[in-house]
């Protein structure tokens, strides 16, 4: 496969498909909801792509079915929803898994511990199957981007697939940070995928008095008031490093193979998907 138009070639990947070795369950509790929720990955043939069922209803992860709302990433199909997608979108991005079914309990994929580790780290311990076929890969020949007020979100022509992020928060104890790295499954591993959801100490009691969420328990995600983090940060630069895994969640909607530079300035799950949804549109 070969297309191609001044923005973007889709072309087939020098590299094959993946998918899971066996089946594994993830179980916790959905942040939104409040309530005990679970899911089932399961391996998938060639050419699948990330489905998620219940029962007999299933939505594809594709930005044609998200249901805008802020805070978090929704999917619905046929009157079927599920939301908080994006951690374990991103793993999936991450360690380049093309084809998976994952089988949810409810509407809502459970939090863990607000990052991606558990889910790359269950993944990487049932194993990667490689299959018989080549993956596709999305390669960015032209800026694509989004900009509103001081925000902007870009994919750039790179050969290499990268990732920056700046962050520039009002919060003092949290403030200003960047990184910018190959994004390579390595640093996805040991950079991005640990990196936990954060809030400052007023924006997670709004959530928590307006119901929101659905539990008041501020341990499962770094909650910053003038003191600092309520939780020791796995590295200093844990912030920004979670922005990129929202990013990346957010942008395989659009397609789970991307060549290019991904960069996000005090972008969130918002502007993330209209990038995804402009990409789309940009499709060949």
């Amino acid at each position: 496969m070969n297309k191609s138009n001044n923005a973007i070639t889709i072309r087939t990947s020098p590299d094959n498909q993946n998918t899971i070795a066996n089946e594994l369950t993830f179980c916790g509790i959905g942040i939104f909801s409040g309530q005990n929720t679970s899911i089932t990955l399961k391996p998938a043939s060639i050419n699948t792509g990330i489905i998620f069922h219940n029962g007999k209803k299933e939505i594809p992860a594709k930005i044609s079915c998200v249901n805008e709302i802020p805070n978090r990433t929704r999917l619905e199909k046929n009157g079927f929803t599920v939301q908080v997608v994006e951690h374990l979108l991103g793993a999936l991005y991450g360690l380049h898994i093309d084809n998976a079914i994952v089988d949810v309990a409810a509407d809502e994929v459970p939090i863990c511990d607000a990052s991606a580790v558990d889910f790359v780290s269950g993944i990487i311990e049932t194993g990667i199957v490689e299959q018989n076929e080549p993956a596709i890969e999305l390669v960015i020949n032209h800026p694509i981007g989004i900009e509103e007020d001081d925000k902007s979100i870009w994919l750039m022509p790179d050969s290499t697939p990268r990732i920056s992020y700046f962050l520039d928060h009002e919060h003092p104890r949290i403030g200003m940070m960047s990184d910018s790295f190959i994004l390579s499954e390595d640093n996805f591993t040991n950079l991005i995928a640990p990196s936990r959801t954060f809030a400052t100490k007023e924006e997670a009691r709004y959530m928590i008095e307006n119901k929101i969420v659905g539990t008041d328990d501020e341990h499962l995600a770094v909650v910053v008031d003038e003191n600092g983090p309520n939780q020791p940060l796995r590295h200093p630069f844990e912030y920004v490093h979670h922005k990129m895994l929202d990013m990346i969640g957010d942008l395989s909607l659009a397609h789970n193979r991307i060549i290019g530079h991904f960069i996000g300035i005090r972008t969130g799950h918002l502007m993330n998907r209209k990038l995804a949804r402009a990409i789309h549109k940009l499709m060949p």
